[in-house]
């Protein structure tokens, strides 16, 4: 097997796409157009800085009254917390959705993880910032920690065999 490391990239897509919505309780079609730029290897190491946009449009449910998504993302990617072995991402994120109501949500995450040949887990703390006119809620903020592991004895996830596979998840929200 032979690496490579690869070197900073910008990826462009545009699609149709299922968008979420201002509630969070369903999704809508739409067209979606995504912008991504890797900066990978800063300073000939294995850190990277990942800068996201996505915007969405859908205006088939109502031609007067155009659906609009956009979200900003910009995450920092290090394999060593401090001198230790422990991969880590954090994340900024701002998401806008405005259709009939709106929704700003403004926050950002610590996020963890690591993998094995017996499983992998991750975990995460997340604090955000949430602007809405949907169930009279204008403004919120909510934090969370979670926890996920898994474990399995099988060769192949994508066909397992004679084997286990389990998985815990936990999770604590604040508001």
């Amino acid at each position: 097997i032979k690496g490579k490391e690869q070197n900073s990239s910008i990826d462009a897509e545009i699609g149709v796409s299922r968008l979420p919505s201002e509630t969070g309780l369903d999704e809508r079609a739409g067209f979606e157009g995504t912008l991504l730029w890797n900066i990978r290897n800063i300073f000939n190491s294995h850190r990277n800085i990942v800068l996201e946009s996505k915007i969405g449009l859908n205006y088939f449910d109502n031609i007067n009254n155009i659906y609009t998504y956009s979200n900003i993302k910009i995450a920092y990617y290090s394999p060593r917390l401090f001198s230790y072995q422990y991969p880590y991402r954090i994340e900024l994120y701002n998401e806008n959705i405005k259709y009939d109501l709106f929704k700003n949500t403004r926050g950002i995450r610590l996020i963890s993880s690591k993998s094995n040949n017996l499983g992998n887990y991750s975990t995460g703390l997340v604090l955000e910032f949430v602007e809405s006119n949907f169930n009279r809620e204008l403004f919120d903020e909510r934090r969370s920690v979670y926890f996920i592991l898994n474990r399995f004895s099988v060769k192949n996830l994508l066909t397992p065999k004679n084997g286990f596979i389990v998985g815990l998840k936990s999770e604590i929200f604040s508001v």
